[in-house]
């Protein structure tokens, strides 16, 4: 069953990139770790803040992760 706080709108994802932005404005450097971990936490905080069920965190956390190791594959990801 679809709960209506699952429901994402391109409002969202503006959320998500201006999250990235906003943390990253002040840095002098930043590591592509550093900026892969940013990315992933802000998605984390946009998508599995929402959710109710233990399974669907755990659902989210392994998709971003494999989002991550796809696109950034010689990126150290323990240390990110």
């Amino acid at each position: 069953d679809m709960q209506p706080h699952y429901i994402y709108s391109p409002r969202e994802m503006t959320r998500w990139v201006r999250g990235i932005f906003e943390a990253i404005r002040p840095l002098e450097s930043l590591t592509v770790e550093g900026l892969v971990r940013l990315w992933a936490h802000e998605a984390l905080r946009l998508f599995q803040d929402r959710l109710v069920g233990d399974d669907e965190r755990q659902w989210t956390e392994e998709h971003i992760n494999s989002i991550a190791r796809k696109h950034f594959p010689n990126m150290d990801h323990l240390a990110a």
